[in-house]
């Protein structure tokens, strides 16, 4: 290989931009749909820090992330991105590898404190970038293998993250 080649990218690695929208849909989505939950069940939430709300929205997102995906063998962004998660046999994980998976997701993502996530999100794709595969995939014994993944299916997947925000925030600012 000359230096003015690159070298071949791996299948995940490819694959980043459609795992980070997938990722930011199925987050938000459960993040909201927990919310509404909580705010039938906890009376005046609505008028607390929404920082802190948001940090206590991000682990059980991540759970029920993990319990679709262990369930259902794909979640909605995954969908939308055209990418899903295979245990190490190329089958569906269970739930548990599932949620072992999103634990490390949290730590990696700073636990949801994003001056602590920016510079592991970072050193992440990078790895992912030259192994093919993140370190909670690895240690969950899991990866990300494209289900019909292309461009267009990733921009859309952009697309529809932005007009969740975008709807979120209306939401917010009408309340």
């Amino acid at each position: 290989m000359s230096s003015g080649e690159s070298k071949p990218r791996s299948a995940e690695s490819r694959l980043a931009w459609a795992r980070l929208w997938a990722r930011y849909i199925d987050l938000t989505l459960y993040a909201f749909l927990i919310a509404i939950a909580a705010g039938l069940l906890i009376p005046g939430i609505a008028t607390w820090n929404r920082s802190v709300v948001g940090l206590a929205l991000f682990p059980p997102a991540l759970l029920v992330d993990a319990v679709v995906i262990g369930v259902f063998g794909t979640s909605i962004g995954k969908f939308i991105a055209g990418v899903k998660v295979v245990s190490g046999s190329g089958t569906s994980p269970d739930v548990p590898t599932c949620i072992r998976r999103s634990l490390n997701i949290y730590l990696v993502f700073g636990c949801g404190i994003p001056i602590v996530a920016l510079p592991l999100l970072i050193y992440e794709y990078l790895d992912l970038r030259r192994s093919g595969s993140t370190w909670w995939d690895r240690s969950a014994g899991t990866r990300v293998e494209s289900a019909g993944s292309t461009p267009v299916r990733t921009i859309n997947a952009a697309l529809v993250y932005v007009a969740l925000v975008v709807g979120a925030a209306a939401l917010a600012v009408s309340r």
